[in-house]
């Protein structure tokens, strides 16, 4: 008996094989911005094929434009993370009301271009309308991500994230200098952090 209730005890429950299929929710700030000089158009979708020991492939695809200065500026592409997750199921089940932590690393690629109207004041020829275009662009960064994610039900699934991004490489010149923002990664800059919030559903067991 008292080897039975030791094996019992040591019994700990695993993550179930299964799918998740997740779409990102950005902030309201995004939609209630009083910045009406900025515009911002995104989607975000993931896809996590999770293991029974406890972690997850992380695919993540995305595509995002932004306006700014009343149209003279426009940045806009597409962009991919892959990456890995691991879940702490063992001390929060994903089945509790309150859901269970996730963390996990991505590494992500971009590819966009931008568009800029502007003015140059010369002093000789008056005010010259100056335009650039610049397609093709490359940029990648690292990722480090953790969310909460609760399980609604049988297969509905909701949850804040928060993640930290370091900047790898973003191209250093072009006909205005750095590029000041990059598709997926944001205002450049070395670091920066974000908040979003994921909603999605459970294809599986």
């Amino acid at each position: 008996m008292a080897q039975e209730a030791k094996k019992k005890d040591s019994l700990k429950p695993v993550a179930p094989s299964s799918v998740r299929i997740l779409s990102n929710i950005y902030l309201p700030a995004h939609l209630f911005s009083s910045n009406k000089l900025t515009q911002l158009k995104s989607a975000e979708v993931s896809a996590e094929w999770w293991q029974k020991k406890g972690f997850a492939w992380v695919g993540e695809a995305g595509y995002a434009q932004r306006t700014r200065n009343g149209g003279t500026y426009n940045v806009q592409g597409t962009y991919l993370r892959l990456g890995i997750e691991r879940g702490f199921w063992e001390l929060q089940p994903a089945r509790r009301a309150l859901g269970a932590w996730q963390s996990g690393l991505r590494l992500a690629f971009a590819s966009f271009q931008y568009q800029m109207q502007s003015e140059v004041i010369s002093p000789y020829w008056g005010s010259i309308p100056f335009y650039d275009e610049q397609k093709g662009m490359f940029a990648m960064w690292a990722e480090w991500h953790t969310s909460l994610r609760a399980r609604i039900g049988k297969r509905f699934m909701m949850g804040p994230m928060m993640r930290a991004k370091i900047l790898l490489y973003a191209p250093k010149v072009t006909a205005v200098g750095k590029p000041p923002e990059i598709v997926g990664f944001g205002v450049r800059r070395g670091i920066q952090a974000e908040a979003g919030y994921w909603v999605g559903i459970w294809i599986g067991k």
